[in-house]
């Protein structure tokens, strides 16, 4: 028996109610599940690119010292510069564009 409740559907964009909006948990979600995807993908491409690499020498990469866990050690390692460089240029990048828009648009005076 499960003692979890069904999400809350916000009606403030749909006053109708005829069309499901999703909650900020349920976008949550779906950014925790795209990035479980994504990380498990990147794991394995890079898993398949050492093993490519290691082959033309004829060992494996767990005979070369690279074991699995420290593929995912150095996946989780750049995924993690990654987030956090993200989390900190996007601002910024919004707040650069938003000042280069305004500053492009006359501002009185000499348009006219």
């Amino acid at each position: 028996m499960s003692t979890t409740l069904p999400a809350q559907r916000s009606v403030a964009a749909d006053p109708g109610g005829d069309a499901p909006v999703a909650t900020r948990r349920e976008y949550l979600q779906y950014v925790a599940a795209i990035g479980a995807v994504a990380a498990l993908v990147l794991y394995g491409l890079q898993y398949w690119a050492l093993e490519r690499f290691y082959e033309r020498f004829g060992v494996t990469p767990e005979q070369a010292g690279i074991g699995k866990t420290e593929v995912l050690t150095r996946l989780a390692v750049w995924l993690g510069f990654l987030g956090f460089f993200v989390v900190l240029l996007l601002p910024l990048m919004f707040v650069l564009l938003e000042r280069r828009r305004g500053s492009a648009t006359p501002c009185g005076g000499w348009a006219s």
